[in-house]
């Protein structure tokens, strides 16, 4: 049974969102009825990646996410959401209209999605993840789709997850000022920023946030400013903290040595980690780390990497939020666990990036299985596939090897708490 509290500051959102709010946002909400073709004509095109089931097209009568796992895929109309089984069978498309989708996750109603969409796509067709992005809900029930995050909050980056069945969380600089992680009602179809409830207060950009459903308990990133040797990036860290007493623990310090830039063939110049997700019984985290000597990507090349994380100690000590609170590594994943040997464009074995990497959790998620987003980028072109690592090593390729898939997410329903507040 979850007896984690609300706190006040969230209990009073909660009472705040009851309100019904506005009844439509105008032209920017997409209400489909019944009329799905229309908005969707192109909704038998299958989507490049292949993948090793045939696009069925958008949902004709679903009314919940099935499968274990999502990730984003693009066709001839655009981008798409899908669902699927982390053996690769009976692929859904759960996305009702195509858009630069990003970074999504599948509340614990699975009814809903909330998701980035960016604003534009790249010159290869695929979601150009610099670009601004708003937070969409994605309802399959009532076959809308819909913007809430408020005008003016730029979420690129932010990441997005669901503390509660109220609530989403993300990260978004709005009105200019710096990134920072807020909780916001799911339903606020008006978009009023007054609904906005920060939950972090750093000095640098808060990014890639990731909540643990039904806890106050989320990660996400800090980027600070890191110099040596004459050069300077922004490195970000991984943190963890109480959205209930904003109680901020840092749990990774990146590698402080790590500038080297020649890695990043991208305009980013962001050095360290990225991506942090909670393992199932909340006992460790895993994250996608820059590292050097490997090939060059648009963001650096990235590696997997595990840390431990004692929640008991996290909630019963007062930390320095200076000093690191995992307990023990980081530790490399790559090599020992995950193999980063991948198919290139064409079809030749290359070293790989990882990206999203994220620990079974939940009921459907096959037990101790890892999920992540494979890419590589040669002169032949980049790929992107989505990848099951089994607990003895075997992996799978969950969409075709050598096509683009992207932001790989398991389905969580809610975790395995131990211990009380």
């Amino acid at each position: 049974m979850n007896r984690w509290g609300t706190g006040a500051a969230l209990a009073a959102l909660l009472a705040m969102g009851c309100d019904d709010g506005a009844d439509s946002v105008g032209d920017a909400a997409v209400d489909l009825g019944a009329d799905l073709d229309a908005a969707a004509p192109d909704a038998d095109v299958t989507p490049i990646d292949g993948g090793p089931a045939a696009d069925e097209g958008p949902p004709p009568a679903l009314e919940t996410v099935s499968g274990e796992l999502t990730y984003v895929a693009f066709g001839d109309d655009g981008g798409h959401i899908y669902s699927v089984f982390a053996d690769g069978s009976l692929r859904q498309r759960v996305t009702l209209v195509a858009a630069p989708w990003g970074q999504h996750a599948v509340g614990p109603d699975p009814r809903y999605i909330a998701a980035l969409r960016h604003g534009s796509y790249d010159s290869e067709g695929r979601t150009d993840r610099e670009t601004p992005a708003e937070v969409w809900m994605i309802d399959l029930s009532n076959r809308r789709t819909y913007p809430i995050s408020p005008p003016g909050c730029d979420a690129a980056g932010g990441g997005i997850g669901w503390p509660n069945d109220s609530l989403v969380m993300f990260a978004a600089s709005c009105d200019g000022g710096p990134a920072v992680a807020y909780v916001y009602p799911y339903d606020r179809e008006d978009r009023d920023p007054a609904y906005l409830l920060p939950v972090t207060a750093h000095a640098g950009r808060v990014g890639d946030v990731f909540p643990i459903v039904n806890t106050p308990l989320f990660t996400y990133t800090v980027d600070e400013e890191v110099c040596a040797g004459g050069a300077c990036v922004d490195k970000p860290s991984v943190w963890v903290s109480d959205s209930e007493e904003m109680r901020p623990c840092r749990v990774t310090d990146g590698d402080a040595a790590m500038v080297d830039s020649d890695t990043i063939d991208g305009g980013e110049r962001r050095l360290g980690d990225r991506w942090p997700a909670f393992s199932g019984d909340l006992d460790a985290l895993t994250f996608a780390r820059n590292v050097a000597g490997k090939p060059a990507g648009p963001g650096g090349h990235f590696d997997t990497y595990r840390v431990g994380f004692d929640q008991r100690l996290f909630f019963d000590r007062q930390r320095d939020a200076e000093q690191p609170c995992g307990t023990d590594g980081p530790v490399a994943l790559t090599g020992d666990v995950v193999d980063d040997r991948l198919l290139g464009a064409d079809g030749g074995e290359v070293v790989g990036h990882e990206r999203f990497p994220q620990p079974a959790a939940g009921s459907r998620a096959p037990v101790d299985a890892l999920l992540f987003t494979g890419q590589t980028y040669t002169a032949s072109g980049a790929t992107s596939a989505i990848w099951v690592v089994e607990p003895g090593g075997a992996r799978r390729a969950v969409t075709s090897p050598t096509g683009w898939a992207d932001f790989g997410r398991w389905i969580v329903d809610d975790y395995a708490l131990t211990g009380e507040r």
